[in-house]
């Protein structure tokens, strides 16, 4: 059977096909290594610019909590982006397959995340679509934060020509109030918001927030109206309760003001671990767990 090439991949296997994507399992020819290759499959001029924005920001970031953009490419009539692959499971996946985090493996997840996302502020990206689902852990524990498809780019300029005023882009149940209102004026609150969200579902293995535009759910989401992650566990320490109703606070200006802030309220849980390996390990060891805590 003669495997398919796209360009100078050959391509392994489809993995899934969602409303705008084809993803791949392919290997660069003449390399052994096996990577991820995604096809746009949308052919509107505004989701490609968006497609390549995204290859181009990911292409310039070097983070060890940040998926690697290998290549960006067009073949034929279509555009893709190489990546490394990921051997492991996406947060959303493991949240199912245990319901609860147990409440340091919560902590050490978003402490990765953290540190990916303070390094994309500094580089002037702020995400725009925190959620599990874009949060990748490796079988060694290692934890990478991917898909920066709607990320905004820090340039003003590039900001008003790429986002209308109005247009609600990402995913309701994580967008903060300012960023339902207008995607055009979020800043690295918004992405830290999101993170308050996705600890509260780690936690409580439930959504703060329904993942709909609808009326109520803007509402909800707008107020700050939620149950609190306590009545679904109890055995949430008032810390980390602390620390998601600060970050998720409707109210901006009452967050943490930047990554530096959020990363400084996780350093009690982290004194015991001197060293990233020891922080891999413990999630490393607790993916092959059956038990929640």
């Amino acid at each position: 059977m003669t495997q398919k090439k796209i360009g100078k991949y050959t391509i392994i296997k489809a993995i899934e096909q969602g409303g705008m994507g084809k993803i791949y399992l392919a290997k660069l020819r003449g390399q052994k290594q096996n990577i991820i290759l995604k096809k746009l499959i949308v052919n509107r001029v505004d989701i490609k610019k968006r497609f390549e924005r995204e290859a181009r920001l990911m292409q310039m970031f070097r983070h060890a909590n940040i998926v690697k953009v290998i290549d960006y490419f067009k073949f034929g009539s279509s555009f893709y982006i190489a990546m490394e692959l990921i051997d492991g499971v996406s947060l959303d996946k493991l949240i199912t397959m245990k319901t609860c985090i147990a409440p340091i493996i919560g902590i050490l997840i978003l402490y990765q995340v953290c540190l990916g996302l303070q390094y994309a502020h500094k580089k002037g990206v702020i995400h725009r679509d925190i959620k599990p689902a874009n949060v990748l852990i490796r079988n060694n524990g290692q934890v990478k934060l991917t898909d920066f498809g709607i990320a905004t780019p820090g340039n003003k300029d590039d900001r008003e020509r790429l986002t209308k005023t109005g247009m609600q882009i990402g995913t309701p149940a994580y967008m903060s109030p300012e960023q339902l209102e207008s995607s055009k004026h979020v800043d690295v609150r918004s992405d830290i918001y999101s993170l308050g969200v996705m600890l509260y579902e780690m936690m409580t293995g439930q959504r703060a927030f329904k993942s709909t535009f609808s009326g109520m759910n803007v509402l909800n989401i707008c107020n700050g109206k939620y149950i609190k992650p306590e009545k679904h566990n109890s055995k949430i320490p008032a810390k980390i309760r602390a620390i998601i109703k600060k970050a998720m606070c409707n109210k901006k200006e009452s967050r943490y003001r930047d990554m530096e802030e959020l990363i400084k309220a996780l350093h009690p849980f982290m004194k015991r671990y001197k060293a990233k390996k020891e922080i891999t390990r413990q999630i490393k060891n607790y993916l092959s767990t059956k038990e929640n805590t």
